[in-house]
């Protein structure tokens, strides 16, 4: 690895401290030229090129959103920084929406491509089916210059279907771990870090009775009406997966940005409640 480019700070915090003997760019990617990562190669040239537009423009949970993300359009950088910089290997990864909420957009980059003398290959994969202990589904295109990159064959499956292994399950992940520690007092002792980031916030009076309430595995329409927030109470439309528990027995829900919150997602302890913290 030579080069990377990210511009949200805390991501580009992250990755620096993890990768120091890489040229990260804290910057808007339009304004990166592929003649300045190709400079940073010490042979002159770049093997694969990796990279992940923003993907909330395309994601589900915008889809109540009709306006569009200015931020769509940086799928077209990825060719733009082919053709600058023409690696041998291209891999890009989205949200599953990008082949039909962003259809031009993608067809536009698979398009240049071509014209650039790659062969691609893309699929809409589940993390799951290659032993990640969540639901995930995400675009992965694979392009080579002048050869084609076969997309890997899955190693689980839900029920072990095909002579595949199961899907890897909560507990079979986290079944065995320690009772977490608060943050409150990782912080005065030493910091997460002492502790491996085996953690648990504070939850607050209200989110306990409701987290007490939840059933593993189930949706937020499984509680009672007056443990509900007002924006749910008497309806069950909306987003459903929030205000839950995990299930032992199934696979993670998508773990998203805001997987600490409990009102964002059904990531829920199966059955403990830390309730001194």
């Amino acid at each position: 690895m030579v080069a990377a480019v990210e511009i949200e700070p805390h991501a580009f915090a992250t990755y620096k401290t993890n990768h120091p003997e890489v040229q990260a760019y804290k910057q808007d990617v339009r304004t990166v030229k592929g003649q300045s990562l190709l400079a940073l190669s010490p042979n002159g040239g770049i093997d694969l090129l990796s990279g992940c537009p923003p993907c909330q423009g395309f994601s589900s949970l915008t889809a109540k959103y009709k306006r569009s993300d200015p931020r769509n359009e940086l799928v077209l950088e990825m060719g733009r920084l082919v053709e600058e910089i023409q690696p041998k290997i291209l891999m890009m990864e989205n949200v599953s929406g990008l082949p039909k909420k962003g259809v031009q957009f993608f067809q536009a980059l698979l398009q240049k491509l071509d014209m650039l003398g790659y062969i691609t290959e893309w699929d809409i994969l589940q993390v799951a089916d290659y032993g990640v202990p969540q639901s995930r589904q995400r675009l992965v295109l694979l392009a080579g210059k002048g050869f084609p990159i076969h997309l890997p064959k899955s190693t689980h499956s839900k029920m072990g279907e095909y002579g595949l292994r199961k899907w890897r399950n909560v507990r079979d992940v986290i079944g065995d771990m320690p009772e977490p520690i608060p943050l409150s007092e990782a912080n005065s002792s030493g910091g997460p870090q002492r502790y491996n980031w085996h953690i648990v916030r504070s939850i607050s009076s209200d989110t306990l009775k409701i987290l007490k309430a939840a059933r593993p595995g189930e949706s937020r329409i499984k509680l009672p009406d007056e443990l509900r927030p007002p924006c749910h109470k008497n309806r069950e439309d909306g987003f459903n997966n929030v205000y839950g528990r995990l299930s032992w027995e199934q696979v993670a829900p998508t773990i998203t940005g805001e997987c600490t919150t409990f009102s964002k997602g059904r990531f829920g302890h199966p059955e403990k409640v830390f309730e001194k913290f």
